[in-house]
């Protein structure tokens, strides 16, 4: 299911994200729009979401990992536990798909 995200720290960032939940693993990738995606892995316990980036050598990314709570239409949690913070809100181009949400599938 595709996301948008907003990064909040020093600056404001945009981008967007893809993730598919299998069980309590997720996979996909986050970043600053669908051609530069950067690889992401992460884990589902109730309502909270871990995800950790794993870009390429060489590669910037926002942050290494990030802690998120799912609430209704977005997920909203911290970058690297005190570096800023974050949200995933669900693209407008899956407002036709039903929610589904950790324990039901992302």
């Amino acid at each position: 299911m595709s996301r948008d995200i907003k990064y909040i720290g020093m600056d404001v960032h945009t981008g967007k994200a893809s993730l598919k939940q299998t069980g309590n693993a997720v996979t996909g990738w986050v970043g600053p729009g669908e051609n530069d995606p950067i690889p992401v892995t992460g884990t589902v316990t109730g309502k909270k979401l871990t995800i950790k980036t794993h870009p390429q050598p060489g590669r910037n990314v926002a942050f290494d990992e990030c802690d998120l709570t799912v609430n209704d239409d977005k997920m909203v949690g911290t970058i690297d536990t005190d570096k800023g913070k974050i949200e995933f809100l669900r693209s407008s181009r899956d407002y036709n798909e039903p929610l589904r949400w950790p324990g039901r599938g992302l």
